[in-house]
């Protein structure tokens, strides 16, 4: 029993979309006569004709050619390194215009950054040895003396 507020499917269509109702409703496909009652001879059949996929054949000459070309690759390469390393120069450059003299160094407050125990260290072990190797007890008195040094504070820093 339909209810006479309750509209069908057809007539909620046409109110919505007009044109698409008007279309008439009929079943364009159809199958031919005994199609399924043959469908599963039919089947049956194609299998038993269709030859088996056999497995996948991997021809030795492909890997042949792959080992070729990453073998020529790395030769090239080891090749290049060796010319980059022993057949390049850089150009050497006129360092006259970067040398530093003493009275540049006095001048400046570089030297009083630098750590002595650095000088040391860096002075034993590239073996810097000047002419003049014995120095006696009376040089480094007068030395004190002329820098003005008192020996109170010598034995504080030490």
């Amino acid at each position: 029993m339909k209810n006479r507020n309750q509209k069908t499917s057809d007539e909620d269509l046409g109110s919505l979309a007009p044109r698409l109702a008007m279309i008439p409703k009929q079943n364009d496909f159809k199958v031919p006569e005994k199609y399924f009652e043959s469908f599963a001879e039919s089947v049956h059949q194609r299998i038993k004709t269709k030859p088996s996929e056999s497995a996948k054949v991997i021809s030795i000459f492909a890997v042949k050619k792959l080992a070729y070309g990453l073998s020529a690759a790395i030769v090239l390469l080891v090749c290049g390194i060796y010319y980059y390393n022993n057949y390049t120069t850089v150009p050497k450059q006129d360092l006259s215009a970067f040398q530093i003299t003493a009275a540049d160094l006095s001048e400046s407050n570089y030297l009083l950054s630098i750590d002595e125990d650095l000088i040391i260290e860096t002075a034993l072990a590239s073996n810097i040895h000047s002419g003049n190797t014995s120095i006696d007890y009376n040089d480094i008195e007068q030395y004190l003396i002329d820098q003005n040094i008192e020996m109170n504070q010598l034995i504080i820093e030490l």
